[in-house]
């Protein structure tokens, strides 16, 4: 029998009253979402008229603001010269990021106090040359392949001395969007170096002299040498390996070739014997290939490691005009208008304040008068 037949009129009844009372709620929500949503936008647009009619009424002082910045800034590059910058990119071994850093710091805060003497003398270069210099930054050079290598390098590759790197544990621990979001300026390899001055013909001659000072750090000169010392040694260990394992596989091939009968009788048993014998041969040529792998990593990785700082594009001879968004004059005239355009909101906000604090204690003096 159909089940349909056995449900009675009142069951349909309550059946429909539920989807229908669900149906309503429903439309009803999506009523009141498409309300909020609407009334959001009226809000912000509300909020963004009373913001143009605020700029209105004060954009004689916000001009004034902007045009006292660009003033300040004019002046100064008159006194200071037309700006040049170039830039290097460096590769920061044993963990130098931080020493170079605070040595650009370091210059920066010589410039602010005016030692050109101490600046000349550090970077071995003219007083005059010191006294044109203007700023000194670095940055991380950043991409997703670079921070791809250095979770690889942490927790994917291979190595002896770290076998435990190897457990998945590692992966489960720490993912790699994690890892990427833990990186500092210090754990990246490759750094990019600006520098600012009036003199367009000094950052070659400055090169030489920032990252002799850089290097200078007596615990990066001997983490150098004892990872020169152990690059020379692995290599050399890995050249002893490469020749023993190459005569190892020239007298087992010479041992094959005695033990296979003259007569042709045996042929079979040969061949039954070499194939035999062959993977363990293959094996052995493998491992040779693995360890020129091996080698051509560690000579690579000695050659990079050569310096404390790895010089992978220097200073250009002659520098670039600074363009006028990075030129002191626009940068000061947009100073300028954010602190008139925050001076003006605050005396705003001080104002609205002081008008509720007002609104607020009349009503409370006339509240009193108003009960029965």
């Amino acid at each position: 029998m159909d089940a349909s037949k056995n449900i009675s009129p009142a069951q349909r009844s309550d059946s429909d009253a539920e989807i229908g009372h669900l149906l309503y709620k429903t439309a009803k929500t999506l009523k009141n979402l498409a309300l909020w949503i609407v009334n959001l936008f009226l809000y912000l647009g509300k909020a963004l008229l009373i913001f143009l009619f605020f700029l209105r009424r004060n954009i004689i002082w916000l001009g004034l603001g902007t045009i006292i910045g660009m003033a300040y800034g004019i002046y100064l590059e008159k006194r200071n010269g037309v700006q040049y910058f170039a830039e290097m990119n460096v590769q920061a071994n044993f963990n130098s990021a931080a020493v170079l850093y605070n040595s650009l710091d370091y210059f920066n805060a010589l410039i602010g106090a005016g030692q050109t003497a101490e600046l000349s003398r550090l970077l071995s270069i003219t007083p005059g040359e010191a006294g044109q210099l203007t700023t000194f930054y670095a940055e991380p050079i950043k991409s997703e392949l670079i921070a791809a290598d250095l979770y690889k390098e942490h927790f994917l590759l291979y190595d002896r001395s770290m076998r435990v790197r190897q457990d998945t544990f590692w992966i489960r621990t720490l993912g790699y969007k994690d890892f990427k979001q833990s990186l500092t300026n210090f754990d990246y390899p490759f750094h990019k170096i600006s520098v600012i001055s009036a003199n367009p013909n000094i950052f070659l001659k400055l090169q030489k002299g920032l990252i002799d000072y850089a290097s200078g750090n007596t615990l990066l000169k001997n983490l150098q040498k004892r990872q020169a010392s152990v690059n020379e040694e692995e290599e050399n260990l890995i050249l002893s390996s490469i020749k023993n394992l190459d005569s190892l596989r020239q007298a087992y091939n010479q041992r094959l070739i005695k033990s296979q009968p003259a007569s042709g009788s045996n042929q079979l048993t040969v061949m039954e014997s070499t194939q035999e014998n062959k993977p363990a041969e293959l094996e052995l040529y493998d491992k040779v290939l693995q360890l020129n792998d091996e080698l051509k990593k560690s000579r690579r990785r000695s050659s990079t490691q050569i310096e404390i700082f790895s010089v992978y594009s220097p200073f250009n001879p002659v520098g670039r005009k600074l363009s006028i968004f990075r030129q002191t004059m626009t940068r000061f005239a947009i100073i300028g208008l954010c602190l008139s355009l925050i001076s003006l909101l605050l005396v705003a906000v001080y104002k609205s304040l002081s008008a509720l604090e007002k609104s607020t204690n009349i009503k409370k003096k006339q509240a009193p008068a108003n009960l029965p």
